[in-house]
């Protein structure tokens, strides 16, 4: 007699990550709350020095504060994460317009600052590639300086705004990582999350990224074309006065002197 066994295999369920160790949460926070002094105080001090020294009010430091607000910006707003992090029940207060503007907030300076180094390194290859005419056409006006930090400031905080606006994501306390960010409704799924990180991902790091490799290789190649030409200025100096040297008459002239004569 023949007996067969049938083997059924039960469909498993893997359990979503969460971040949930408390230790590793508290250590992230105590992190993050180092950011938060150290950030506070250093960008606090840039603006506070530009602000009080006329010297230092030029083109550059404009940019430079307004990458120095950005950041303070997104300091002053950690605590919200740093007390998502440390709850040990999640979000600590009822409700979460705290963590949504913080999370809101911190997107949006994150894309600002990139944009503001890449400003910087345009600037910086402007003024060192570019005659001073050309320099002045573009950043000697004060509408025109105005013009670019408002843009620095509308193009990160639309890539963040209008798809949550849409619907396609919502800003507040996830609580699968335990931080302010975006978080995904059960009925948006995770194709919604995706989309609106892509949209993130593409118009916030690409273009800050190009702008900034391409400045500064056009400045790497301007140096090294001058201190090339002036090595070979030098070098001819310096042959030309060895050859005057050469040709240069003795004081007796070609005669020769007969000690008995």
């Amino acid at each position: 007699m023949e007996t067969s066994t049938a083997t059924t295999s039960l469909p498993t369920t893997e359990k979503p990550y969460e971040f949930s160790s408390y230790g590793q949460r508290l250590f992230v926070a105590g992190i993050l709350i180092l950011v938060f002094i150290s950030g506070v105080f250093g960008n606090g001090l840039v603006i506070f020095a530009v602000f009080l020294s006329r010297r230092l009010r030029n083109v550059t430091n404009i940019f430079v504060v307004n990458l120095a607000i950005a950041d303070l910006l997104a300091c002053a707003f950690l605590p919200a994460t740093i007390m998502a992090l440390s709850g040990p029940d999640g979000w600590p207060f009822g409700t979460d317009v705290y963590c949504t503007s913080a999370a809101l907030i911190i997107y949006v300076t994150i894309g600002v600052s990139l944009y503001t180094l890449a400003a910087i390194a345009l600037n910086r290859c402007i003024l060192i590639t570019q005659s001073v005419e050309r320099y002045q056409k573009i950043y000697g006006k004060k509408y025109m300086l105005v013009g670019m930090t408002i843009f620095l400031w509308v193009l990160p905080a639309s890539l963040v705004c209008i798809p949550v606006s849409m619907g396609l994501n919502k800003l507040g306390y996830n609580k699968v990582y335990h931080s302010c960010t975006d978080t995904v409704s059960a009925e948006q799924g995770d194709s919604a999350e995706k989309i609106y990180d892509m949209v993130l991902a593409v118009g916030l790091f690409p273009l800050p990224t190009i702008i900034l490799l391409v400045s500064y290789w056009k400045i790497y190649k301007h140096v090294l074309m001058h201190s090339q030409k002036l090595q070979a200025n030098q070098e001819e100096s310096e042959a030309l006065s060895m050859t005057a040297d050469s040709t240069k008459p003795t004081p007796f002239g070609d005669k020769s002197y007969n000690s008995n004569g």
